[in-house]
């Protein structure tokens, strides 16, 4: 987990209704995401690949792209 992506990181959702999507880190939030609604912490402004915009937390996302060593296919 990393709270310290810039704003454009290409990133990856690991959890949540949005898992496996891609898009760009557009602006750091503190507050309620989009899979977690009552709960407020740090996390992320995501714009999909597709076009929508999401608020995720933290740790639902990674970098995109990570060596294939540490790739998770499931």
């Amino acid at each position: 987990m990393d709270l310290n992506f810039s704003l454009g990181t290409e990133v990856r959702i690991t959890k949540g209704a949005y898992a496996r999507q891609t898009g760009v880190i557009d602006s750091h939030i503190f507050g309620p995401s989009f899979d977690f609604p009552d709960d407020s912490t740090f996390g992320y402004g995501v714009q999909l690949d597709d076009g929508n915009w999401v608020l995720v937390r933290h740790d639902q996302v990674r970098l995109k792209f990570r060596k294939s060593a540490d790739r998770d296919d499931t």
